[in-house]
């Protein structure tokens, strides 16, 4: 009898412990949304605009910390002086990365995708690659706060690198 108890109890702890496991396992859902400032750097890039605002919007799946995400937003950059030859400048990035949680709420992004920029002023557009680089923190269990810096070349002038350092506050759910 007491062989048979033990048994059982040996049976439900495996059981237990593999539950636990396999939900620790399980696949996470990622959505979020930011608003974001932005302040351009460099020389040639802060010579035409000023700081400008912008938005996000993303999602993302992954096992245990990390998590394969994606995103698209918009930026507008204000033109520094109304002289500038071509207004202000609008942005559509498309992102494509993963996010790590680190320890806790606090996590570090990777990203890559396209920027589609087109001006106020003109018909000027075009597209270029772009990466991104950041991090942040989960606060208040659904809002999160982070900073990040992105690169990308300009489509009008090749020898102009946009780099911009974006400051996010928003929505994240994790379930």
């Amino acid at each position: 009898m007491r062989k048979i108890q033990n048994l059982c109890l040996l049976v439900f702890l495996l059981v237990i412990g593999s539950a636990n496991y396999v939900n620790a396992q399980a696949p996470k859902a990622l959505v979020f949304g930011n608003f974001t400032v932005v302040s351009p750097q460099g020389t040639d890039f802060t010579k035409d605009f000023a700081n400008g605002f912008g938005f996000e919007i993303g999602g993302g799946l992954g096992i245990g910390k990390t998590m394969i995400i994606g995103s698209a937003g918009y930026i507008n950059y204000l033109a520094a002086t109304t002289t500038t030859t071509y207004g202000d400048l609008n942005v559509i990035p498309i992102k494509v990365g993963f996010r790590r949680y680190l320890v806790g709420k606090l996590f570090v992004n990777g990203q890559i995708g396209t920027a589609i920029e087109s001006y106020s002023k003109g018909n000027t557009s075009g597209s270029k690659f772009l990466y991104e680089v950041g991090a942040g923190v989960k606060i208040i269990h659904l809002i999160e706060v982070g900073a990040a810096y992105t690169s990308y070349q300009s489509a009008t002038t090749p020898t102009i690198n946009y780099n911009t350092l974006l400051f996010k506050v928003g929505f994240s759910v994790k379930f």
